[in-house]
């Protein structure tokens, strides 16, 4: 499933016709210049190659997306490997290109990623990096934990054991809360299953307190900060009490800093989704 092949028989992956091409910039500005993306690539040199190299990169990851749910195929990867050991298991996407490298290696291409918005340093979390691959895979329709993972699991474990209230309904109605329950299934498992309940319904509740209509794909939205921060207050409560700073006690602020953590993944999730649409 790995490709090993010298550089010059390197072969990308079309995003658009799913063909595998050796020359997939010329490709892509023949056969698919048409295409709006392709139109819009701009005629500065470096701005141009970087235009390139994402729909490039884009055709590749749906290749190896492809791939490892077949169970079978090569992966394209951003660099060669010399060894036979390796397998599909031992390399996960750049959350920023979306290229696949070794998991050992992954964080030093992030470090210095031309697509990433603000460098990074060579220090950066090794673990950081691969949850974040990982998280794009979930996203992507991907398991990539030996956890149980299957539609069934979740549902017992999970959907069936929640309560029968108006909580559990919105976790039940929401689509990007259930693909992000499934996702945090799939990584802690049977054993932790209670904590991906109470997470859920930490968020499910927090959607109760706001009156922004629609799911969390509408509530992640930047306009609503301001309704997401009231909605969290109410949650955590507030108190008559205030700090140093002038500012009124929260109650219970453990969940406020729950919530935030929560609303941080499922915005990874959403956004990872989105890549892939």
């Amino acid at each position: 499933m790995v490709r090993k092949q010298k550089d010059f028989e390197k072969q990308h992956c079309c995003y658009y016709c799913g063909n595998l091409q050796k020359k997939i910039s010329r490709h892509l500005q023949t056969v698919h210049r048409s295409e709006n993306d392709v139109r819009s690539v701009p005629a500065e040199n470096k701005q141009r190659k970087m235009a390139l190299d994402r729909l490039r990169n884009m055709g590749d990851f749906h290749h190896n997306v492809d791939v490892l749910t077949k169970g079978s195929g090569q992966l394209i990867l951003g660099r060669r490997v010399s060894a036979d050991s390796f397998t599909a298991a031992d390399f996960l996407p750049c959350r920023y290109c979306l290229v696949f490298f070794s998991k050992k290696e992954l964080w030093r291409h992030v470090a210095h990623c031309n697509f990433a918005k603000t460098p990074l340093s060579t220090g950066y979390g090794d673990k950081s990096v691969q949850r974040a691959g990982q998280m794009l895979l979930c996203g992507a329709g991907v398991s990539v934990s030996s956890s149980p993972s299957s539609s069934a699991g979740y549902m017992s474990a999970i959907v069936n054991l929640l309560p029968n209230d108006t909580v559990s309904e919105q976790i039940n109605n929401d689509s990007l809360l259930t693909r992000y329950g499934q996702i945090l299934f799939n990584k802690l498992g049977l054993e932790r299953a209670a904590d991906v309940r109470c997470r859920l319904r930490y968020l499910a509740r927090l959607k109760l307190q706001m009156s922004v209509p629609g799911g969390y794909e509408t509530i992640i939205k930047a306009q609503h900060f301001d309704a997401v921060l009231a909605a969290t207050k109410e949650l955590c409560g507030v108190s008559q009490q205030r700090t140093l700073n002038g500012c009124l006690k929260l109650e219970k602020p453990h969940i406020a800093l729950k919530v935030g953590q929560f609303l941080k993944k499922i915005t990874q999730v959403r956004n990872f989704y989105k890549t892939l649409s």
